[in-house]
């Protein structure tokens, strides 16, 4: 006779055991059941990677789940995202910079997966969740009323091998991660464009960026004088891929190798030799610091992306890796869990409650893929600008305004909980920016295509101190209720429609007026400036800066100015430089 539950979740990572402990707090009255093959006690530091956390996923694990002390207390404060961009192989004190100048006020944590997975076991089962360890799920069969979970004992299980047991549970969750359980099962799985691979390892160390520019660089080492460089998630990046740098709580540190495959193979970084001569290769100062450490562990995976052509179903849910996997840039992975698991409890709680399902979960699947989607076109072509400092300097910009302007004010302020009509909007607002990043993304592609490259600055504030950026990143730390957040994406949304013709006027400034037509028709889009965006290019400096908008004035004060150099033609004559292409469209 098979035994009962209310929600069962296959798999017990990061994704299962969040959402197993997030159902089991808002229903406690209801059974909870999560198979995991592995058994504690996890290895500490080499146990996963996602161990970066943003803003979305930050609060998911400190404020929905309420583990923000345990976070700051086992594991270490994140100093945002930082950069280091140039020619492959410079020294990095050579490279412009792209980081936050002080520790952000807006929390996020640089997370030891092992550590994190024990504890998150010994909470779920604190909470009475009953958690099988040691069993793996072998099948689900999906019911009208009913599913059932058929799971065996993992080998060398205390359980013993061959003692199957089958659970029926009115909802079943896929965390099984790239296992990808039910999406192979019902045939829901979707490529994702310009694939790319990755290799990780940790050392048993802390590895400092610090360590790898010269004593004598005062000057570099001094826009560091708290020493907190290291907090942040490091890129070093070149031509077609990036290298991260993360400390974990445990003394050790993640490196990892991310590169697009048309332009670095996998073969390239594959295995542990030829990792290190990878890095000796592109970033010489970062394998000589590792030369004398043993990789703890190393993996390495080709094509790494997925995606999911439904998430949702009835009375099913695919969440964490199980469902859809962009990429490590912007550590985007528990943003992911924190909205797939938040949807996904919503959803459990509407169904036991009686509601009819159907429009909250065609929603929600909507919803979420869009998000995805969004995501996708932000980071799949995103290595493509690592080693052009003056292009990724303004898709930093670009990238974070909608993040912090959309994404992060609808989850930090829990309006995922709103009723479906007042949810709609939100969804509404999401597809509007996806459509003016998708111009924005245009802009970077054809301008790395069009443009000749540039040294870039040496330093770049993200976010400076007192722009449209910051406002906005501080901004998520106040309550609003959900008529006051749609009122300011809407705000935002216009700032950003200046911010991208902005985007669209300095790859055009770059290209020049020989190369003005090609990289409009590459974009397949062009502005129509204001006649006082174009008079403040042709204005005397002191001017000018009185004529630009606010937006586009704190742009400038965060990476650099679009100023025209001396005998240069102004924007006015380049916009007019590319007269065939005028009928492009300009629909916003």
């Amino acid at each position: 006779m098979s035994e009962r539950t209310d929600i069962a979740i296959c798999g017990g990572g990061l994704a299962g055991l969040t959402l197993a402990l997030q159902v089991k707090r808002r229903l406690p009255e209801r059974r909870v059941t999560v198979f995991e093959p592995t058994r504690r006690p996890l290895p500490e530091a080499c146990h996963k990677v996602g161990e970066s956390s943003v803003e979305v996923g930050a609060h998911y694990f400190g404020a929905v789940l309420g583990l923000h002390d345990y976070m700051m207390e086992r594991h270490l404060p994140k100093n945002g995202l930082r950069f280091f961009s140039g020619v492959p192989g410079a020294p990095i004190e050579a490279r412009a910079e792209m980081g936050p100048r002080e520790a952000p006020r807006v929390p996020a944590y640089q997370i030891d997966r092992g550590r994190f997975e024990n504890d998150l076991r010994a909470w779920c089962v604190d909470a009475g969740v009953d958690l099988r360890e040691g069993w793996g799920v072998r099948d689900v069969t999906l019911g009208e009323g009913v599913h059932t979970v058929s799971a065996v004992p993992v080998r060398g299980s205390r359980e013993g091998e061959g003692a199957a047991a089958q659970l029926e549970a009115r909802w079943v969750v896929d965390a099984s991660g790239r296992r990808r359980l039910l999406a192979k099962k019902l045939g829901l799985q979707a490529d994702l464009p310009a694939q790319s691979s990755s290799a990780w390892f940790r050392v048993s160390e802390r590895v400092k960026v610090r360590e790898l520019a010269g004593a004598a660089e005062g000057a570099w080492h001094e826009r560091d004088v708290d020493d907190n460089r290291w907090l942040s998630t490091n890129h070093l990046c070149g031509t077609g891929y990036w290298v991260w740098l993360i400390p974990l709580g445990s003394g050790y540190t993640s490196v990892g190798i991310v590169a697009e495959e048309s332009v670095h193979p996998y073969k390239g970084f594959s295995t542990e030799a030829a990792a290190r001569e990878w890095l000796a290769s592109h970033e010489p100062a970062l394998a000589e610091r590792l030369s004398g450490l043993d990789f703890a562990d190393f993996i390495a995976m080709k094509g790494y992306r997925h995606g999911a052509t439904q998430v949702f179903g009835e009375r099913w849910a695919l969440v964490g890796e199980a469902g859809i996997f962009v990429d490590p840039l912007y550590s985007p992975g528990s943003d992911m869990i924190g909205l797939g698991n938040s949807l996904t409890t919503e959803l459990i709680a509407a169904d036991l409650a009686g509601e009819d399902l159907e429009p909250r979960r065609a929603h929600y699947d909507a919803f979420f893929r869009d998000w995805a989607a969004l995501l996708a076109r932000t980071l799949c072509e995103g290595s493509r600008a690592m080693g052009r400092p003056e292009v990724l300097g303004a898709k930093l910009y670009w990238d974070y305004f909608y993040y912090w302007a959309c994404m992060c004010p609808y989850f930090l302020r829990g309006h995922y909980r709103e009723p479906l009509a007042s949810h709609a909007r939100f969804h509404d607002a999401l597809r509007a920016f996806a459509a003016l990043n998708d111009q924005a993304q245009r802009v970077f592609q054809a301008w790395i295509d069009v443009a000749p490259a540039e040294p870039g600055t040496a330093f770049v504030g993200l976010p400076a101190i007192a722009t449209t950026l910051s406002d906005l990143h501080l901004a998520l730390l106040e309550e609003r209720d959900a008529d006051e957040t749609h009122a300011e994406m809407q705000r935002s949304l216009a700032q950003g429609r200046e911010l991208v013709d902005e985007l669209w006027l300095r790859a055009v400034r770059r290209a020049g007026p020989t190369r003005a037509a090609a990289l409009v028709e590459r974009i397949g889009w062009r502005p129509s400036p204001s006649d006082a965006r174009l008079a403040a290019d042709e204005a005397e400096p002191k001017r000018r800066r009185k004529l630009l908008s606010k937006p586009v004035r704190d742009m400038e004060r965060s990476i650099g100015k679009n100023a025209r150099a001396p005998g240069a033609p102004s924007l006015r004559e380049l916009c007019a430089s590319a007269p065939r292409v005028e009928a492009v469209a300009q629909s916003r």
